[in-house]
């Protein structure tokens, strides 16, 4: 099963974009257009808001530790097994970091929303009017602009899930991971590149490589056993990216240069900070107790 498009993580992707859509319809409830922005914000930073996000962000751990347990033993850990049996934890008396950044993210996220949608009021010469007669073109406009959050809710659960598999992958003290891409007509340069790549656990280009490498990535990160010999030549470090693994195609040096290019590129842009993940991956497993059985 690939954690990034099972069905549990689709669930918890839904989660996120209707608590947005309610926060943001909040926000929107009665205001005049120069007020959307100031109310629209205030719906994000409520505690409320908060609240459940952090119950989907343990969730999402839940869900990833769950997935890399069973990678690794072949089942749950027992711990794991009864948390993941409540719908949802208790909520934080400490506010965690990605709490709060992606409180932050989500408020940025917002505020793209709410502009878009002011452009288009003053275009249409409707942005005076009155709240009750906005309300109904308001609404309009977010159903067009909501596929911003479905997208959001795809990247950070992705990144978020796969941060949490790497830190269990740490847990068990397994040494390495096999990157591998779904090998299709969709699948692309980047994924084809990295396919077959063996990243030690604890190195700098398994964080900067794991999953996902660009928008609706479909690779996922797969354990080496001890019991296995690596393949220096295909440790990242040492790889020629112009010979496929699995594949009948050679890539030109330009193509390859370009491809980790717009990796770099898209980490940069719409992934976490690792610090911030980092921190709160260790005080969120805490949270839950789910350390590891010997």
């Amino acid at each position: 099963m690939n954690l990034l498009h099972s069905p549990e993580i689709y669930k918890l992707e839904s989660r996120y974009v209707s608590l947005f859509d309610r926060t943001i319809k909040k926000g929107f409830k009665g205001a005049a257009a120069p007020a959307l922005l100031a109310k629209v914000k205030n719906q994000f930073r409520s505690a409320t808001f908060r609240v459940q996000l952090d119950k989907i962000l343990d969730d999402l751990v839940l869900l990833a530790v769950d997935y890399a347990d069973k990678q690794i033993t072949g089942e749950a850990s027992a711990a794991t097994r009864a948390k993941l049996s409540r719908s949802y934890m208790s909520a934080a008396s400490e506010v965690l970091p990605l709490t709060e950044e992606l409180v932050r993210l989500s408020v940025e996220l917002a505020q793209e929303v709410v502009e878009s949608i002011v452009i288009l009021l003053k275009e249409e010469g409707i942005y005076q009017e009155h709240p009750n007669q906005l309300a109904k073109r308001i609404m309009e406009l977010w159903d067009g602009e909501k596929y911003r959050a479905v997208r959001f809710a795809r990247t950070f659960s992705a990144d978020v899930a796969n941060n949490s598999t790497l830190h269990r992958y740490r847990q068990h003290k397994i040494r390495a991971w096999e990157f591998r891409a779904k090998l299709d007509e969709k699948t692309t340069i980047q994924c084809q590149m990295l396919h077959g790549t063996i990243f030690y656990t604890d190195s700098e280009s398994s964080d900067q490589y794991r999953p996902p490498l660009h928008f609706h990535c479909r690779s996922s990160m797969w354990p080496i056993p001890i019991t296995r010999e690596i393949d220096q030549a295909l440790v990242y470090e040492n790889r020629d990216f112009s010979k496929l693994r699995d594949q009948d195609t050679e890539l030109d040096p330009d193509v390859i240069i370009k491809g980790l290019a717009d990796i770099s590129k898209f980490k940069e842009k719409h992934t976490i900070d690792k610090f911030i993940l980092q921190e709160d991956i260790e005080k969120r497993l805490l949270k839950l107790k789910l350390g590891i059985e010997n």
